[in-house]
C-alpha cells in the first residue's frame, strides 16, 4: 500500500461521523477476530494431525474470549440449606458436596438457580 493510498484513507475516515467510525471499528473489529479464529482452527487442527500420527495425545486449552468470565456459580446443601458453596472460591470442595459426589450425584443437583425477575405494578 503506497503512502498516498493511506492518506487518501485516513483522509476519508476523518470526514465520518463518530457513529460511523464507532460501526466501522466494530465491524473490522469483528473480522479480525475471525480470521484470528480461522487461523487458530487451522492451526489446533494441524496439530491435532501432527499428534496422531506421533502417537501423542495433546490437549488444546481454547483461550476465553475478550470480556468472558466464567460465571459463578452457588451451591446448596439439599439437607441444610445453611449450607453452600461457591464455585469461585478457592480451594476444595465442602465435605457435604464431596460425600454427596463420592456417592454418584451430580454437581448441577446441587446448583442454585437464579429465579426470574417479575415485574409488579404498584
Amino acid at each position: 500500500m503506497t503512502t498516498k493510498n493511506t492518506n487518501d484513507k485516513i483522509d476519508a475516515l476523518e470526514t465520518k461521523s463518530i457513529a460511523e467510525l464507532q460501526e466501522l471499528f466494530a465491524n473490522t473489529q469483528r473480522l479480525l477476530e475471525a480470521k484470528q479464529g480461522e487461523i487458530r482452527e487451522s492451526a489446533v487442527q494441524k496439530i491435532q494431525q501432527i499428534a496422531l500420527e506421533a502417537g501423542i495425545k495433546v490437549f488444546i486449552r481454547e483461550p476465553k474470549k475478550r470480556g468472558e468470565k466464567s460465571a459463578e456459580k452457588l451451591y446448596r446443601n439439599p439437607d441444610d440449606h445453611s449450607q453452600t458453596w461457591t464455585s469461585k472460591k478457592a480451594g476444595a470442595k465442602p465435605k457435604w458436596l464431596s460425600e454427596f459426589l463420592k456417592n454418584g450425584r451430580k454437581l448441577e443437583e446441587f446448583e442454585v438457580k437464579a429465579e426470574p425477575v417479575t415485574a409488579t405494578t404498584a
